[in-house]
């Protein structure tokens, strides 16, 4: 699960809802999108996740090369966070 980059917090986001965060890793699609992807990733451990935050990621197109796209975050109410590929 190496997560190269992530943020959710920039300058001029203060008070937007959703918040628009940037996360770059070289997991594919299908392991991005499994529910507790983040709860279980080190490198996203402190990282301020709101449920309905959209994250654009940069990730393994699953044949070596890199694509991106945008997922909403969800939280379900035992924790687990889901992103949810949006495109």
């Amino acid at each position: 699960m190496p997560i190269i980059n992530f943020q959710t917090d920039f300058p001029g986001q203060v008070g937007l809802f959703p918040r628009h965060g940037k996360m770059e890793t070289t997991d594919v699609v299908a392991t991005i999108t499994t529910a507790g992807y983040l709860n279980n990733n080190p490198s996203a451990a402190g990282v301020n996740i709101s449920d309905a935050d959209m994250i654009d990621i940069k990730y393994n197109d699953g044949s070596g090369g890199v694509t991106s796209s945008l997922f909403r975050v969800s939280i379900a109410s035992n924790g687990i966070i889901t992103l949810n590929n949006l495109l």
